[in-house]
């Protein structure tokens, strides 16, 4: 087949690091600004930590969402502001081209290791030594004792907590059931950006004041539990107009003091601006832009979402003043696409700062700010619109990974906007990833949405979906190491780099030999499967239990109807919430590894019978080594993702077994767990621990990734990937959601035309299947080779990684290895 590059690995070959002319206008400003986003690694910023940490040693005793509130406004009050040359969208939470902000109160003993942040593989961080010494010697002593992680480790079961942690650290776990609960506030959420662009802060802290009168002319049994919530946002309103009216002064203060005509006339509009936002309701789309802003990167300073802080449905919710200002002659699409250009540079300036002992589960600075587009309006229409069409235009000249961007697919959504999406797939950025309305929009009604509601979802993290207004669960689940279980079968549950010598980590299920039916070996491997699910449910509940008393979230609480209705804190007792809908998760690692080993063992042992289980266990003892003829049949067996009914069947009874067991568990609070095929990148962090696997896997290699064939794997082409996924999934259950996708094409098989209408063709297909998710790299595999050989040269190639894309050369070697070892397909 004839190669060609994508246009994204083009423009790299030219060494370019902008926006260039290719039918959209350039944005010399935006250009400018990104000239030096990649120059060095992000540094760590303290400032947020360390406000945070003087405002809780002066409010001890008080209620947690007081707390917060007034550690909120001794940061607005107190964090350094600051405003880049060319800015026209202004707000920054940390300094430094990118950074990262630290949340001491949640696993604030980590932060001793935070120098080490420097050298480490898959993500560097820079720290100054002044910030070095405000970590240690002020933030980290306070917090010692008080953190939610602290206390989660308290209230842990002793056989629970033998299995997730090591017994020397207790910031390292052991790759089995790899526990994120204390890692982050949360795992994914949206804003409802909308309420503050209609109403403003100034009204709503009314709302809080006048609320917080009547209650003390009247009390009633909640006084107390009710006041702190008014109080707090009261408190929490005046942080953020604060916070924007110093970027006001400041933009006054350069204005005064700038020399060029232009830049002085921005100044002063930016001021203006801030005065107006978010303090009151939005006019224009500048402004609603700017609102929107303060508000995400406000939440930030308030909490850490493990997949960040999203941007919601951006182009329903923004359509109005876009709409507004067009009709009124204000706004062309060139000034649009630089005001979104602005917006997305400052979300590429902040990134997550992860534990070191958990860098592999989170390589290449991952990031899920989703702004997602199209899909349809609460009554059932299409919503794509002009300015759906236009943010994806920005994404297709944006060179950077931000933001993450999705676009929701329906069977009615309109051919221009599909070819318009496909468009910016082909570019080979791997944006946007696609969502699935004939899929995820019945499951959220059988989960107890309103039609309309679940019509409105929008996506959120990786591959998760949220509903604004109703969802009120927040809590992180675990990373379930699913070939784990395999291995623990065939080695009476120990795991040859898990624990110390003599440790079981799973259960006795007996000698592999004495196993003399498939029957018998899928019996004991249930049983590890189960033993490793019931430990994640024991950690979900300790987590649940203890989060309360550490954590609160007066801002995104007071933007949330139910909160505000009840009263209530989003980190508050589930119980409590009426009318909420209390969803956990689990995200399972490694399932095409275990189907694909698992048809091996059932094939090769127990049926065919061409090896015993003594020759397997020898030949994986070996990491086959000497073995590579009992290698060879465990590649030849049938793999999942080739629409072969043999292992997909395995596959299917793998999802029910795995549905049946959330669907039996019950929350603290009644509601139930999801299975989530999310890795982010923990298939690679998570094979570290295993030995060689029966599928032909060698030891401490990548496992699988989301629902995904293993690597290399699937030979039967890409419409054979979505029938074995269609075929595995149980639709009868409701316990399934964010099922991620890759495929990886060449840029050749969507050349053209031609390339266009079959992709068009696939993606019709996924939709008609009823599939969740799927997301696409456009990349030849020469480019990756060429690039871990000169990664400077390299540097800027994006690639879609799981739920994320990442520059290639931040990622670490083994991340790099998968990445190249998945499918190349070159035919439809």
């Amino acid at each position: 087949m004839e190669h060609c590059l994508s246009p994204h690995e083009a423009k790299v070959e030219q060494g370019l690091l902008c926006i260039t002319d290719d039918g959209a206008v350039k944005q010399s400003r935006v250009n400018q600004m990104l000239s030096h986003i990649l120059d060095q690694p992000p540094r760590v910023a303290v400032e947020r930590a360390k406000w945070f940490t003087r405002s809780f040693r002066e409010t001890e005793g008080l209620p947690n969402n007081l707390r917060w509130a007034l550690a909120l406004r001794t940061c607005a009050e107190n964090m350094t502001v600051t405003i880049n040359p060319g800015e026209l969208i202004v707000g920054q939470i940390g300094s430094g081209t990118r950074y990262a902000l630290i949340y001491p109160e949640l696993r604030g003993g980590w932060l001793t290791e935070l120098a080490e942040a420097a050298d480490r593989e898959g993500g560097k961080f820079l720290l100054t030594e002044e910030d070095e010494a405000c970590v240690l010697e002020e933030i980290v002593p306070y917090w010692k004792g008080r953190t939610w992680h602290e206390g989660y480790i308290r209230q842990l079961p002793e056989e629970t907590r033998r299995v997730l942690w090591d017994a020397a650290d207790d910031y390292a776990c052991r790759g089995v059931v790899n526990a994120l609960t204390t890692q982050d506030s949360a795992l994914v959420w949206a804003l409802d950006y909308e309420k503050v662009l209609k109403k403003g802060f100034l009204a709503m802290r009314q709302e809080f004041q006048s609320a917080l009168d009547a209650l003390e002319a009247r009390p009633i049994p909640d006084h107390m539990e009710r006041r702190a919530f008014y109080r707090a946002g009261v408190i929490t309103c005046s942080a953020v107009v604060t916070w924007a009216g110093r970027y006001a002064d400041e933009a006054g203060r350069l204005a005064r003091e700038e020399r060029d005509s232009a830049r002085r006339e921005e100044l002063l509009e930016i001021a203006r601006i801030c005065r107006r936002v978010p303090a009151h309701p939005a006019g224009s789309f500048h402004e609603a832009l700017q609102a929107v802003w303060f508000v995400n990167a406000f939440s930030r300073l308030e909490q850490i979402v493990a997949g960040q802080m999203g941007l919601g449905r951006i182009d329903q919710y923004l359509y109005p003043y876009f709409k507004a200002d067009r009709e009124k002659g204000l706004l062309d699409d060139d000034k649009a696409l630089e005001l979104l250009e602005c917006l997305w540079l400052n979300l590429s300036r902040i990134r997550r700062l992860v534990p070191t002992g958990s860098i592999a589960n989170y390589q290449g600075y991952p990031h899920f700010e989703q702004a997602c587009l199209g899909g349809q309006t609460p009554d059932g229409r299409d919503a794509s619109n002009e300015l759906s069409y236009l943010i994806l235009q920005s994404k297709k000249e944006f060179p950077l990974d931000f933001p993450d961007m999705s676009v929701r697919i329906h069977s009615m959504t309109p051919a221009p906007f599909l070819q318009k999406a496909v468009e910016v797939i082909k570019e080979g950025t791997g944006f946007p990833k696609l969502y699935n309305d004939e899929d995820i929009v019945p499951l959220l009604i059988a989960k107890g949405a309103t039609y309309a509601e679940a019509l409105d979802y929008t996506g959120c993290g990786c591959a998760e979906v949220r509903v604004i207004n109703r969802e009120t669960y927040m809590t992180q689940g675990s990373q379930l190491n699913i070939p784990s279980a395999v291995e623990m079968t065939l080695r009476d549950g120990y795991m040859p780099r898990v624990g110390g010598p003599g440790e079981r980590i799973g259960l006795p299920t007996g000698d592999p030999r004495a196993l003399r039916t498939w029957a018998e070996f899928w019996s004991a491997f249930l049983a590890q499967l189960r033993n490793m699910f019931h430990h994640a449910f024991v950690n979900r509940s300790v987590g649940d239990l203890t989060k309360p008393a550490f954590l609160a979230a007066p801002f995104q609480s007071m933007l949330h109807d139910l909160c505000l209705e009840q009263c209530l804190d989003i980190h508050m007792d589930q119980a409590k919430f009426r009318g909420g809908i209390s969803l956990g998760n689990l995200f399972v690692i490694g399932v095409g590894t275990t189907i694909d080993s698992l048809a091996a063992v059932k094939k090769l042992v127990y049926e065919d019978r061409r090896i015993t289980m003594d020759e397997l266990l020898a030949a994986l003892d070996a990491d086959f080594q000497g073995y590579e003829v009992i290698r060879q049949l465990c590649l030849n067996c049938p793999k999942y993702g080739n629409a072969d009914p043999y292992a997909d069947e395995i596959g299917r009874a793998l999802d029910l077994e795995m549905n049946a067991l959330t669907d039996a568990y019950r929350n603290p609070w009644g509601g139930t767990d999801n299975i989530s095929y999310v890795p982010v990148t923990s298939h690679v962090g998570l094979g570290g621990y295993l030995g060689a696997t029966p599928d032909g896997r060698f030891a401490g290699k990548s496992l699988s990734e989301g629902v995904s064939a293993t690597q290399g794997c699937d030979v039967n082409g890409p419409t054979a990937v979505l029938t074995s996924i269609k075929y595995a999934k149980n639709i009868q259950m409701q316990n399934h959601e964010a099922r991620l996708l890759n495929i990886k094409f060449t840029p050749q098989l969507v050349k053209g035309e031609v390339g266009t209408q079959a992709l068009e063709s696939f993606i019709r297909t996924w939709c008609d299947m009823k599939h969740w998710h799927v997301q696409f790299n456009i990349v030849n595999r020469e480019t990756l080779l060429k690039a871990q050989k000169d990664p400077e040269r390299y540097r800027s190639l994006l690639v879609r990684v799981a739920g994320f894309s990442a520059h290639f050369v931040e990622l670490s070697p083994a991340l790099q290895d998968e990445i190249i070892a998945r499918t190349e397909h070159e035919s439809m």
